[in-house]
């Protein structure tokens, strides 16, 4: 399908915030500025129909990054992985995915922070969210880590809405799991209509 603004909008401000903290994993301070001059050079401007919107964009990404700072300066976190990716395996089928980032908070205990530029979501939602259940699972699974705060950071609304997941949830996300890969083995692929998701999907048309 046709390159969607936000598609682009969200990877440039991700690749900036893992450029970011890779230098401050070096020891490095960067500072706003240059928090805002590697956003500007990763910019990168598919999608956007009209100059009016992709500046819109632009703007609403540097006030995202200004209290992105601000929250930076604030703890000084130097995360233990940026974009870690895994490579998980539930029964016979394996699930990769990406971790936007992962802190340590001692004694085999850590932080999953996802970053989201989209609207912002409801605590019931990330209570639920299935991709929150996943990376609980693979740290725990892959890096022999308990995930004890799962974060979902809108960055364009500064929220930071955070959840856990106990040993009990997890086993359920396993069976789950499981239960949809042998759907898809046995190709079953019955519609489940979502107003947010069919709003942005390229197949909404024909399915």
């Amino acid at each position: 399908g046709r390159a969607k603004p936000y598609f682009s909008f969200g990877n440039t401000v991700h690749l900036s915030l893992k450029q970011f903290f890779e230098g401050v994993q070096t020891g490095k301070e960067p500072s706003l500025d240059d928090l805002k001059a590697t956003y500007h050079e990763n910019w990168q401007n598919e999608g956007y129909v009209i100059p009016s919107q992709e500046q819109n964009y632009r703007r609403d990404g540097e006030t995202a990054l200004e209290a992105f700072y601000r929250r930076y300066q604030s703890a000084k976190i130097v995360p233990l992985h940026l974009e870690w990716k895994f490579t998980l395996p539930v029964g016979a089928h394996f699930i990769t995915g990406y971790v936007d980032r992962i802190d340590a908070l001692g004694d085999g205990v850590c932080a999953v922070i996802d970053y989201k530029t989209g609207k912002p979501r409801t605590q019931k939602d990330v209570d639920a969210d299935l991709q929150l259940s996943m990376y609980a699972l693979a740290v725990r699974e892959c890096l022999g880590l308990r995930a004890d705060r799962l974060s979902l950071h809108f960055l364009q609304t500064d929220e930071i809405i955070s959840t856990t997941r106990t040993d009990t949830q997890l086993s359920e996300v396993v069976e789950h799991v499981l239960s949809v890969a042998e759907a898809i083995s046995a190709r079953k692929f019955e519609a489940n209509p979502d107003g947010f998701k069919c709003g942005r999907c390229d197949y909404a048309v024909i399915c």
